[in-house]
């Protein structure tokens, strides 16, 4: 996991290449206060929403994305922590990759 932060938010973030987006749970965002769109497109677990203009960083460096997605990572969650690993919050996908 990578120390990062959404605004001025503590997160850990998992990088995945196979990823084509970059995105932060829902239940995250949720719990954080941080605002939140529904696009209306499905997605994992549901819709796709938007962040709209946050700040990801990683140890303080801004990064360049295509947007910061929210998506429900509940399921996925779940099935991790019967396996002993600790829940993913965000996820950097390829568009950070291409942009750095």
């Amino acid at each position: 996991m990578l120390a990062g932060h959404v605004d001025d938010r503590p997160i850990d973030i998992v990088l995945d290449t196979g990823a084509g987006k970059t995105f932060v749970a829902l239940t995250y965002c949720r719990s954080e206060g941080i605002a939140v769109t529904d696009t209306g497109l499905p997605g994992h677990g549901g819709n796709v929403y938007t962040l709209g203009d946050v700040r990801l960083t990683l140890d303080g460096l801004p990064l360049r994305t295509d947007g910061v997605f929210a998506l429900d990572m509940s399921s996925t969650n779940q099935r991790l922590m019967t396996r002993g690993v600790d829940p993913i919050r965000a996820v950097i996908g390829q568009d950070v990759l291409r942009h750095h």
